[in-house]
C-alpha cells in the first residue's frame, strides 16, 4: 500500500484522496457499472421503473452502489469508494468509540462531517437515479395487455 493513502487524519481532503486514488474509484466503477448492467438484462429490471415505489427502490440501490465518497478505517487506509461503504466503516468505528467516550456521540462537527461526506453524496445520486429512471419510464410506457 503506498504511504500517500494512509489515512493520518480522518477526514483527510477529498480532491487530495481523489487525485492519489482515483485508479481504485475508476477500477471500481467500471466493475460496479459492468455487473449493473449484466443484473438490468438479466433480471429484465426495467420492469421496476413503472412505478413509484419500485423506482425509488431502484433508485437507491443505484445510489448504495455508485454515490462516490472516502472510505477509510481510520488507521490503515483511506480511499475513494462508495459512500455506503465509508459510512458502514464509520458507524461501525463510532460503534467502538462510544464506549469509551460517550460523549464524543453528541459532537455536532461529527454529525456534520458524516452528512457532508456520507449522506449528501447518496441523496445526490438518489435524486440523479431516480429521474434517470423517471425519464427512462416516461419514454418506455407500459403498453396494457388486451386480454
Amino acid at each position: 500500500m503506498c504511504a500517500f493513502l494512509l489515512a493520518s487524519d480522518f477526514p483527510e481532503d477529498p480532491l487530495l484522496v481523489l487525485r492519489t486514488g482515483w485508479h481504485f474509484l475508476a477500477a471500481y466503477y467500471v466493475v460496479a457499472a459492468l455487473v449493473v448492467f449484466v443484473l438490468w438484462k438479466l433480471l429484465k429490471a426495467s420492469r421496476f421503473t413503472h412505478s413509484f415505489k419500485h423506482r425509488a427502490i431502484t433508485a437507491a440501490v443505484l445510489a448504495a452502489i455508485f454515490a462516490p465518497s472516502e472510505v477509510s478505517d481510520f488507521f490503515l487506509f483511506n480511499l475513494p469508494g462508495p459512500a455506503i461503504a465509508g459510512l458502514f466503516m464509520l458507524l461501525i468505528g463510532l460503534a467502538f468509540a462510544a464506549p469509551s467516550n460517550p460523549v464524543a456521540l453528541l459532537d455536532p462537527h461529527i454529525w456534520m462531517m458524516i452528512a457532508a461526506y456520507y449522506v449528501v453524496p447518496l441523496l445526490v445520486v438518489f435524486a440523479i437515479a431516480y429521474s434517470a429512471l423517471w425519464i427512462y419510464s416516461r419514454s418506455h410506457r407500459q403498453v396494457a395487455v388486451n386480454a
